[in-house]
């Protein structure tokens, strides 16, 4: 479809069959196709004809829709005229029979020029097939070796993905295989740091009001959160690794305790924010291992320095 053909399908239709056109419409749309309607693109008070008039130039095909209804506003010498202007502008004709009409009426016999559709019910996916063949321009057959195709691409796809999805189950397996069972509950827990960071970290600015109000103005708050995630990250690399090198020189320094930034600043806010995460480690954790986790926050706090 050129950038000048917005729309692949006008939906000519009665009134009175709107309902029935609004479902077929709205399964062409999940099919990826766009649909002119009169009662999206017409607004209030326009001239039907007018409006038509205007949509010629961004239509790729048209289909007319005939249902038990009959024509309703449709008079067979407008219809006719309106399809010669389809058929002037190179714009295919579609006669689409709707459910319980099983041929085109007498009063339409310029339409048995066309191919038409011809729905059974409403539901009918192989007449919704043979629709939307006609609005592409595709016959049947070329459809389906393109579905064919698109088939075969999609299995090579997921074969592919499957592949790569077997290869990381390998080296999870691999890796999961490496830590110590008595260590995988509190690792676990540890992967939720930032949560753990966020909470730990808000309810010790609370017993620091000073230093929480000047850290709020200079809108510093989420990257205290961050600094304690980190140390958390770390500790859980020295507990997985099973040494404290990680933890000999802090991933970075304890903004908070830059004097020169915060007239309230201190070292005692982190000493709390951990103090909170040791009371919170899950009691379903091993005691040694939470024991040993309590050991390696008191040994990094013991490292943090006050930023000058």
């Amino acid at each position: 479809m050129t950038e000048q053909n917005q729309f692949d399908v006008f939906l000519a239709h009665n009134s009175a069959d709107k309902p029935q056109v609004r479902i077929i419409g709205n399964k062409l749309r999940d099919l990826g196709l766009k649909t002119w309607i009169d009662e999206e693109q017409i607004a209030a008070g326009e001239l039907f004809q007018v409006a038509i008039q205007r949509a010629f130039p961004q239509i790729k095909s048209a289909a007319i829709f005939i249902g038990l209804t009959g024509l309703g506003k449709w008079q067979a010498l407008e219809l006719q005229t309106l399809i010669s202007q389809f058929v002037d502008q190179a714009i295919p004709v579609i006669p689409v029979l709707l459910p319980k009409v099983d041929k085109i009426p007498d009063e339409l016999p310029f339409l048995k020029q066309f191919s038409w559709v011809s729905f059974e019910s409403i539901d009918d996916d192989y007449a919704l097939f043979k629709l939307e063949c006609g609005i592409n321009g595709y016959t049947i057959s070329a459809h389906l070796q393109n579905m064919q195709k698109k088939l075969a691409d999609f299995t090579l796809q997921r074969d592919s993905l499957e592949q790569e999805i077997k290869k990381i189950e390998t080296k999870l397996s691999a890796v999961e295989s490496q830590i110590k069972p008595n260590l995988r509950d509190l690792l676990s827990w540890l992967s939720t740091r930032e949560d753990l960071a966020k909470k730990a970290g808000d309810e010790a600015l609370k017993k620091f009001l000073s230093l929480k109000q000047e850290v709020k103005s200079k809108k510093n708050t989420d990257r205290f959160y961050r600094e304690i995630s980190y140390y958390l990250e770390f500790l859980s690399a020295s507990m997985e690794s099973d040494s404290m090198i990680f933890l000999d020189e802090p991933p970075l320094d304890p903004s908070l305790s830059d004097s020169e930034i915060y007239q309230s600043s201190c070292l005692d806010v982190y000493k709390e924010a951990f103090e909170i995460i040791k009371s919170r480690i899950p009691p379903y954790i091993e005691a040694s291992i939470s024991n040993k986790f309590k050991e390696h926050i008191d040994y990094m706090l013991s490292r943090l320095k006050l930023t000058n």
